[in-house]
């Protein structure tokens, strides 16, 4: 998307800051930032939100997982106490847990990683599977591995991307041009996304 942004408006400047969602808001709604970038859901009481684009989970697993050697998996076979989470704090860790339905908020994780690389080791050292949205397989996260990702057969987990700004921000014209950029590259790409899901490994 940034380097469609940068084409199209050559002159923006955009500065860029990675962190939790929760401390984005913060920022967002003390007048810090002019916009965030995040995951729903998640508590945007009295924020302009622009939904996105829809980001589905995936199973992922050690080879031998016996859920691994299926083309799909399905939520309810899952034990959730066998599901690897990122650690309080990370939004992340609640979408997973939702994506496991009413077992996984009764739940407890033994073990918890502190980023999306550490859970990834923990997985591969046998310690359990985990669920990662599409947009980090994607990104790579995988390479290097030897985790096999496998999609849901029904009722696909997933959570909603959208662009969350301060309703009466003195950028809002800015908001909806960078919004309606973001809409239009994420359709462009849910074509693609349809063709190519089975085929994430």
């Amino acid at each position: 998307m940034l380097s469609g942004l940068r084409k199209a408006y050559p002159e923006l400047k955009l500065y860029l800051r990675e962190d939790q969602t929760e401390r984005l808001l913060e920022k967002l709604r003390a007048g810090e930032l002019d916009a965030a970038l995040i995951a729903l859901p998640f508590d945007t009481a009295e924020l302009a939100v622009r939904p996105l684009f829809r980001d589905e989970f995936w199973f992922v697993a050690r080879q031998d997982d016996p859920h691994a050697k299926n083309k799909e998996v399905l939520v309810r076979d899952l034990e959730p106490g066998s599901v690897l989470l990122l650690e309080e704090g990370h939004c992340l860790r609640d979408h997973a847990i939702a994506a496991c339905g009413a077992r996984g908020a009764k739940a407890k994780a033994m073990v918890e990683a502190t980023s999306l690389h550490t859970l990834i080791q923990m997985v591969e050292g046998g310690l359990g599977v985990t669920l990662l949205p599409e947009l980090t397989l994607k990104a790579g996260i995988l390479n290097g591995t030897q985790l096999i990702a496998r999609p849901f057969a029904t009722q696909v987990p997933a959570r909603t991307v959208a662009l969350v700004a301060r309703p009466t921000g003195a950028r809002a014209a800015d908001f909806d041009l960078l919004a309606a950029f973001f809409e239009g590259h994420s359709r462009k790409a849910a074509s693609v996304r349809v063709l190519s899901r089975r085929k994430i490994r």
